[in-house]
């Protein structure tokens, strides 16, 4: 498994690996942040585009205006997620489909885990 380079910015996510110099994902979830006017501290879950091979589960967390990816054999649902689409050919920018996790928030120990605020994870 390759590990990205990661830099947010205020909902915007520039995903690269070292040893691709020509591959660069950049993702804006701001379209869908403001179509269903998200506020306070919440997650995003989505299924990269690319790159194809190396693909796998990406998790914004607004709170921290934080990204990664990881497979989902290492991650933990402890809040009920729900579904957002925004028009594809409206938003020209990916991702246009998440889970949409309220209230919660990313927390790594040993394992990720998107979690309601102010849950502690023994």
């Amino acid at each position: 498994m390759l590990v990205p380079d990661v830099v947010t910015d205020m909902g915007k996510v520039s995903l690269t690996y070292p040893t691709m110099v020509d591959f660069n994902l950049q993702m804006n979830f701001n379209p869908i942040i403001e179509r269903f006017r998200l506020r306070g501290s919440f997650c995003l879950l989505h299924w990269q585009a690319k790159p194809f091979g190396e693909r796998r589960w990406g998790i914004y967390d607004a709170g921290a205006d934080f990204y990664t990816s990881l497979e989902y054999r290492v991650l933990q649902l402890n809040v009920i997620p729900q579904l957002l689409q925004v028009d594809e050919t409206v938003v020209k920018s990916v991702p246009t489909a998440v889970l949409y996790f309220p209230r919660s928030e990313l927390i790594k120990k040993g394992h990720y885990s998107i979690i309601p605020i102010g849950l502690l994870l023994l």
